[in-house]
């Protein structure tokens, strides 16, 4: 499985913007991204923040826009809540970490 895959199946897993449930492969524009963009800074918190940061360019529509809940009702999404906080990807943060640890030579 490449990194890429790795990373498209693990925010498929952690679903962060309630989407998954649309195809396997739905976040794999974020994935791309991430791997583009993912640098180990040593702080999870600064790579919690660069993920946020792909999910608020790719997911955040303004505080009039509309999406799905859990129980795919269309609802009313007020701003950063279709994405939530930087807090809230710090798992994802810790699960970059060791995908990109495990295969070392993503970068080569």
């Amino acid at each position: 499985m490449t990194v890429l895959e790795q990373i498209t199946e693990m925010l498929h897993e952690e679903d962060p913007v309630g989407m998954a449930h649309y195809s396997r492969d739905e976040y794999e524009p974020e994935a791309k991204v991430i791997l583009e963009r993912y640098q180990d800074t040593g702080d999870l918190k600064a790579i919690a923040a660069r993920v946020h940061q792909v999910f608020v360019e790719m997911f955040d529509w303004g505080y009039d826009s509309w999406g799905y809940d859990s129980k795919d009702r269309h609802v009313r999404l007020q701003g950063p809540s279709a994405t939530g906080s930087v807090d809230d990807y710090v798992r994802i943060a810790e699960r970059l970490r060791a995908i990109f640890a495990l295969d070392s030579g993503a970068f080569s």
